[in-house]
């Protein structure tokens, strides 16, 4: 229920205006961040789990997931790709930000 409370307030919100918060909606998100976070933190602590630990253990899986080279020029689910070598093409981005294949 607090996560979903706390996307709430970016409900139907372009990514500038969620930049760009009044100070009464960035107090409101940071209440329930802080909600959010207690919740985690209790989890954590029922379960016996070093939070940091498996955050920082997320960060390196998401790295070798996402890896950008591994990504460069595509739009597949991370379980979908496959190894870059083997498309046998190299795509190199326009100054224009598109994607070129030669």
């Amino acid at each position: 229920m607090a996560v979903a409370e706390l996307v709430e307030h970016f409900q139907w919100m372009a990514p500038e205006e969620s930049r760009a918060l009044s100070s009464k909606k960035r107090a409101g998100v940071k209440e329930e961040l802080a909600e959010v976070f207690l919740h985690l933190a209790s989890i954590a602590d029922k379960l016996d789990v070093g939070l940091w630990d498996v955050v920082r253990h997320k960060i390196l899986i998401n790295k070798e997931k996402y890896s950008s080279e591994r990504l460069k020029c595509k739009s597949l689910k991370y379980d979908e790709y496959e190894d870059r070598r083997s498309f046998g093409a190299a795509c190199e981005w326009s100054r224009q930000g598109t994607a070129r294949w030669f």
